[in-house]
C-alpha cells in the first residue's frame, strides 16, 4: 500500500518526534462501521505516524461501547482521551490540517503550551464546562492556527474546555446551522452570538471563553473590550460602528493588507494606551484588501488615522506621521472638551 507519508517527511518527523516529544499521547481513532474514504485515510495515517514514534498510542475502534455525544461521526479522533483531555477532530485531518495535528502531538505530549501564565491561571479556574467548535477546511492556510489555539486552551483548563476541530465539508449539516461561509469560524457552546470569523486574538478568544465559563457569555466585541491596556482593540470593519456608538471619543488607525508602515505606527499608539486612559478609546480596524467601508469616505492610504466624537469624523491623518507629530494631535484630541 502507497504511504501517505513521503520518506523525507517521515524522516523529518522522526527526528521531532524524537526532540519535542516528552509523554506518551494516546489516540482514539473511531471509524465507523463501514469506513468511509476519510476514515481510511485517518486509520492510514495515524498508523504511520504511531510507527515513527512509540510514545504514540494508537486505538482503533469502529464505534464507541456506548453513544458518546462527542463521537456523532466517523472520523472522529480523540488526542489525549486517557490525560483527561477533551481535544478532538470530527473529520479526517488531511492538507494544512495535518500541519495543526502535529502541533497538537506536540502540546499533548508536553503537557504544556506558550499560553501567557495570567491566561493559563484564569483557563484553570473556570467554573462551568464549555464547548469550542472550530470549524475548517483542508485547504485554509490560516486554519490550524485556530485549531491549535483552541487545543491549547483544551489542554491548560484540566477537562473544563473540550475543543473540536469541525471539517465543514465532512460535516455539512452542522455547518448549516451555524451558518459557516468562511473559516476557520469559532462558536462556543453552540451559541450564535459566540461566532467569530478568522484566527482569534488569544487574549479575546480566552476572555469569550472565561465569560462562559462564568455563566456570563460575552460577545466577541465585548470579549475584545477586556483586551489589556496594552494592546489596541482590533476590529473587523463592519464592527466599527458598534464601538463609534458606545464610546464617545475614538481614534482609529485603519491597517490592510501589505502595509509596511502601519506596526510602527500602532507601537506608537499602544504606547499611547497609558497616556490617554479612559478619555478615548484607541482602537485598530483591518481592511484586508480592500480600502472602503460603506458609510465612511475612502481610505486611499494605509495607515490611516482617524479622530471620532459621537460618532463623526473630526480629523484624518494618511501614511507614517512623525511620532512627536501624532502623539500631539490624539493628545490634543483626547483634552479637548
Amino acid at each position: 500500500m502507497e504511504r501517505f507519508i513521503d520518506e523525507d517527511s517521515q524522516k523529518q518527523l522522526k527526528e521531532l518526534f524524537e526532540k519535542e516529544f516528552e509523554g506518551d499521547i494516546d489516540i482514539h481513532l473511531y471509524i465507523g462501521e463501514k469506513p468511509n474514504d476519510f476514515s481510511l485515510f485517518s486509520k492510514q495515517i495515524f498508523e504511520e505516524l504511531s510507527e515513527l514514534d512509540s510514545r504514540i498510542k494508537l486505538n482503533i475502534y469502529n464505534t464507541p461501547e456506548s453513544p458518546n455525544p462527542l463521537i456523532p461521526m466517523y472520523p472522529t479522533i480523540w488526542i489525549g482521551k486517557d490525560l483527561g483531555h477533551r481535544i478532538l477532530y470530527w473529520g479526517a485531518p488531511y492538507q494544512h490540517e495535518f500541519n495543526g495535528l502535529i502541533n497538537t502531538l506536540l502540546i499533548v505530549s508536553q503537557g504544556k503550551t506558550d499560553i501567557p501564565e495570567n491566561l493559563k491561571k484564569s483557563i484553570s479556574e473556570l467554573e462551568k464546562e464549555v464547548k469550542i467548535h472550530v470549524f475548517v477546511t483542508p485547504q485554509c492556510p490560516h486554519c490550524p492556527m485556530s485549531v491549535v489555539t483552541g487545543h491549547k486552551i483544551a489542554l491548560e483548563s484540566n477537562g473544563k474546555v473540550t475543543s473540536i476541530c469541525v471539517e465543514a465539508q465532512e460535516n455539512p449539516e452542522l455547518s448549516n446551522r451555524f451558518n459557516v461561509s468562511s473559516v476557520p469560524q469559532q462558536v462556543i457552546n453552540e451559541d450564535l452570538e459566540s461566532i467569530s470569523v478568522g484566527a482569534p486574538n488569544i487574549n479575546t478568544f480566552v476572555e469569550q471563553i472565561l465569560s462562559y465559563g462564568k455563566g456570563k457569555p460575552e460577545t466577541v466585541i465585548e470579549a475584545r473590550e477586556e483586551v489589556p491596556k496594552a494592546e489596541l482593540l482590533l476590529l473587523k470593519p463592519e464592527e466599527i460602528k458598534d464601538v463609534l456608538e458606545k464610546h464617545q471619543k475614538v481614534v482609529a488607525i485603519f491597517t490592510g493588507d501589505e502595509c509596511q508602515d502601519c506596526e510602527g505606527v500602532k507601537d506608537i499608539l499602544k504606547g499611547m494606551l497609558s497616556e490617554v486612559g479612559d478619555s478615548l478609546k484607541i482602537i485598530e480596524i483591518d481592511l484586508g484588501s480592500k480600502r472602503e467601508i460603506p458609510g465612511f469616505k475612502p481610505f486611499p492610504m494605509i495607515p490611516t488615522i482617524i479622530s471620532f466624537e459621537k460618532s463623526e469624523e473630526k480629523g484624518r491623518w494618511m501614511g507614517s506621521l512623525p511620532p512627536p507629530v501624532l502623539k500631539a494631535q490624539i493628545k490634543k484630541f483626547s483634552e479637548k472638551d
